[in-house]
């Protein structure tokens, strides 16, 4: 049976928050969006129809899905095995959980609408210049009235399309492929600047309620901000990445700092959540309210309508 609802964040992956670990486990979902929070399971959240779908000849349209597939299988391994050993230096582990941030890094609903919307921008004024005018009308018909009649496309007068153009009532989507043909250049691009980092693992202290996940959980911040003001890539030499593993780990990765286990306090478990919460596209998942984060400069907690309105002036930079 062909797969048609795809997970662009692995169940594998969010279950690791839920109360048991399980698919069928509770998460607590935040919605920023809606303004709402809400029990729900890993399998109805970060998931779209068709999200990976390919249309390719001589390939099933869940052929991309089901590579997906392979790599969460190592990538819940990895997460099994970090969680017994409480170490992240195995070779094998590490990869899987790299290729894991690079892909989640590229691959999100937010960055495909954002694409999307730049090539309608681009298109659009595209169309404007081409019928700004008669003349120019006329002459990107003249370019085009061959493939207009191979493809069996009307000739529309220019007065239709003019109007048509002016009233701006349309919009220009992008197909499935041309997101992934474009997202798999960006993942390669990225994965070696995470490969050659020092990988951190975090371990929550008993006093703090854990890590929180998203529906972009890959965090990269400046280890000491710059002058200027500008945000920081993933080639930065002065950048620290963030990903929570589960609810009781989380890495980071530096160029410049050694690797290996440590015991979080609360205030690194709230500063990582914090940058988490901030590169959310839409939602946060926790186990439950009694998470932390930074607000002005202090360990936070709260619960409720009062959660809700924290995180979201969290995510303004409004906390105080």
């Amino acid at each position: 049976m062909t797969a048609r609802n795809h997970h662009f964040i692995p169940q594998c992956y969010l279950k690791a928050f839920a109360r048991n670990s399980s698919k069928n486990s509770k998460l607590l979902a935040i919605d920023f969006e809606s303004k709402t929070t809400f029990g729900t399971s890993p399998k109805n959240v970060a998931v779209q129809r068709d999200f990976n779908r390919v249309d390719l000849d001589g390939l099933p349209m869940d052929a991309l899905e089901q590579d997906y597939a392979k790599l969460e299988g190592r990538v819940a391994a990895a997460l099994r095995a970090i969680e017994e050993t409480e170490r992240f230096d195995d070779i094998d582990h590490l990869s899987s959980i790299v290729n894991l941030i690079a892909i989640l890094a590229v691959r999100t609903p937010k960055g495909r609408e954002s694409r999307r919307r730049i090539a309608e921008r681009v298109i659009k004024d595209s169309f404007r210049d081409n019928t700004a005018s008669r003349e120019a009308y006329g002459a990107h018909e003249e370019l085009t009235r061959e493939q207009r009649q191979a493809a069996n496309i009307p000739n529309f007068p220019y007065e239709t399309i003019k109007a048509y153009v002016d009233d701006d009532q349309y919009s220009i989507e992008l197909s499935t492929m041309h997101h992934i043909e474009q997202e798999l250049p960006m993942y390669r691009e990225i994965f070696p600047y995470l490969r050659d980092r020092q990988w951190r693992l975090w371990i929550t202290p008993a006093d703090s309620g854990g890590f929180v996940t998203s529906d972009h959980p890959v965090g990269i911040v400046w280890q000491e901000s710059p002058p200027d003001g500008s945000a920081p890539g993933f080639a930065s030499p002065n950048s620290s990445v963030s990903f929570p593993l589960s609810k009781t780990m989380a890495i980071s990765g530096h160029f410049d700092a050694q690797g290996g286990t440590y015991i979080a306090t609360r205030e690194h478990v709230a500063t990582i959540n914090t940058i988490t919460i901030c590169f959310a596209d839409r939602q946060v998942y926790s186990e439950d309210e009694r998470f932390e984060y930074m607000w002005d400069g202090q360990i936070k907690r709260n619960s409720g309508t009062g959660l809700l309105n924290d995180l979201l002036a969290v995510r303004k930079g409004d906390a105080r």
